[in-house]
């Protein structure tokens, strides 16, 4: 069992900056580059949309009205956010913990240090529909969850002295919610309040937190999905990510196990990809027919249209179809990414 959690705090960020940030600290969870992390930020006033939908109107008209739009990565109802709140992620490799497996069990024992945190300040509450925290059907925090392989996100918000108004009076959310100093009375720190909820995580748990900061790789990467995906109006008002964060995506679909040919093309592919001299703007996914795909991926259209169209093998490029049911050379691969990478540029 892992000991510890990394602590990451920011005081304030750009909303699309702090999203960004937990989505690049999951990828990077994921390759076992840096720990399971504890992220605690607040930002301008934000509404944050999972599921939802708003159109360019919609959008323009909550702009004017000084509350940004940010489409999260986690899925859920859509939760405010302003100076006043305090936003959290644990994002966890659950390899590494000894976790319920039940999902709801799950969900409860993560959200358990909040929960507790929370009635330290007179607030009895209950965690229901595995996304709100409630007395009487009123909110006082609400947390989404997104899985990535074995990694959890699991993404939140507390209202300690949200100004409440602004949500509630332009109906922004499905249920009204309410603020931990309408009960508490006295002025609540963000600083202490973090501090409650570390000491309830390092009890619950069972780990130890250091407060550490991004990997400069991590950096690298969070100005590639920030750009790619989080300032990215497809994303913001369709949902439709992007397929590799900015890099010239390769999806080579085979048999399993491979065949010879499946093996060839492989082989193939992977020569022309050194050979193109560049190969950090170039991300390879490899799907074998018939052994599913991990929770969180995204797979283009080309690649679901040659898989049931049984066309193996296949190599798609940036979600076009280029080669299937037969062995390009290493040369002709190489051409086709030579000619996309300066159709992008």
């Amino acid at each position: 069992m892992a000991k510890s959690f990394r602590l990451i705090v920011n005081n304030s960020l750009n909303p699309d900056i702090g999203f960004a940030m937990d989505e690049t600290v999951m990828l990077y969870v994921n390759m076992s580059l840096v720990p399971s992390t504890v992220h605690f930020w607040s930002c301008k006033p934000t509404l944050s949309i999972g599921e939802n939908t708003l159109t360019k109107d919609e959008i323009e008209n909550l702009k004017k009205r000084d509350v940004e739009i940010v489409r999260r990565h986690t899925s859920g109802p859509s939760f405010f956010a302003d100076e006043g709140s305090l936003l959290f992620s644990f994002i966890i490799n659950t390899n590494e913990f000894d976790l319920p497996k039940n999902l709801t069990e799950l969900y409860e024992t993560v959200y358990r240090p909040i929960i507790r945190a929370i009635r330290t300040y007179g607030f009895p509450c209950s965690y229901e529909d595995l996304f709100y925290l409630s007395k009487n059907g009123i909110v006082v925090s609400q947390v989404t969850q997104f899985w990535y392989y074995d990694v959890l996100v699991f993404q939140g918000v507390i209202y300690l002295e949200t100004n409440i108004d602004v949500p509630n009076r332009l109906n922004l959310l499905s249920r009204k919610i309410t603020c931990i100093k309408n009960f508490y009375k006295e002025s609540i720190s963000k600083e202490e309040f973090i501090r409650n909820i570390c000491l309830k995580i390092k009890t619950e748990l069972k780990v130890d937190l250091v407060e550490e900061d991004l990997t400069w790789e991590e950096r690298t990467l969070l100005e590639r999905v920030l750009k790619s995906k989080y300032q990215s109006e497809k994303w913001l008002v369709y949902g439709v990510p992007p397929l590799a964060y900015g890099k010239l995506l390769i999806e080579l679909l085979t048999a399993y196990p491979p065949t010879k040919m499946c093996s060839k093309m492989e082989e193939n592919v992977k020569n022309a990809i050194k050979l193109s001299q560049e190969e950090e703007k170039i991300e390879l996914r490899i799907w074998r027919r018939g052994k599913g795909r991990p929770p969180g991926t995204i797979v283009s259209a080309g690649l679901i249209d040659a898989a049931k169209k049984s066309q193996i093998p296949a190599v798609i490029v940036n979600g076009a179809l280029k080669f299937n049911k037969m062995v390009p050379s290493h040369e002709q691969i190489l051409e086709s990414i030579r000619e996309e990478i300066e159709r992008i540029k």
